[in-house]
């Protein structure tokens, strides 16, 4: 299976990290480069107060959630600010500390919320399509729900449901993701 891969956000862009691997026997370098930073401080355009997660688009565009700013910021491969949606509330379309961000085969985006213990789905653009869950312990209710994973090759959904002490998976009904 394919499924998406996440990084954190240090590690994505971290200052100068050396490695040493072996390769064919031999140990080779491996060195990273600073290149550039996305964002500042602030609750602006481009701007976080506090960063939980981010994901990749289809069209390479990054897309990361801001806990503190209940939003979801856009930015294009060069880290020029392009959109952001969401505003705090419990409303479809509305975040509450969002946490984790994915998308899946057809770029809709996948955003799970701590403080609504839901995960809402959209379109590329932010449009709202669906959501799912609710405080609980349940099957489908969550707890501190954190980061979330779509697998690009069936569409099933992986949230870590951190106060629950597990991973619930999900998988589309039939006529979900048909576009």
């Amino acid at each position: 299976m394919h499924r998406q891969t996440k990084i954190g956000l240090a590690t994505f862009v971290g200052a100068a990290l050396m490695a040493s691997v072996a390769i064919s026997g031999q140990a080779a370098e491996l060195r990273f480069e600073h290149v550039m930073n996305i964002g500042s401080e602030g609750s602006g355009q481009g701007q976080f107060k506090y960063i939980e997660d981010f994901a990749f688009s289809k069209e390479g565009h990054l897309l990361v959630t801001d806990a503190a700013n209940s939003n979801v910021q856009v930015f294009d491969k060069d880290g020029k600010f392009l959109t952001l949606w969401g505003k705090t509330g419990s409303g479809p379309g509305e975040l509450k500390t969002p946490a984790g961000i994915a998308t899946d085969r057809h770029d809709n985006v996948y955003v799970t919320e701590i403080g609504n213990d839901r995960v809402q789905v959209f379109d590329k653009d932010g449009k709202f399509l669906t959501m799912w869950g609710k405080k609980g312990s349940g099957n489908g209710e969550f707890g501190n729900l954190h980061g979330s994973i779509v697998d690009k090759e069936t569409g099933w959904v992986y949230v870590a449901d951190t106060a629950n002490n597990r991973i619930q998976v999900f998988k589309p009904a039939p006529d979900v993701g048909s576009n």
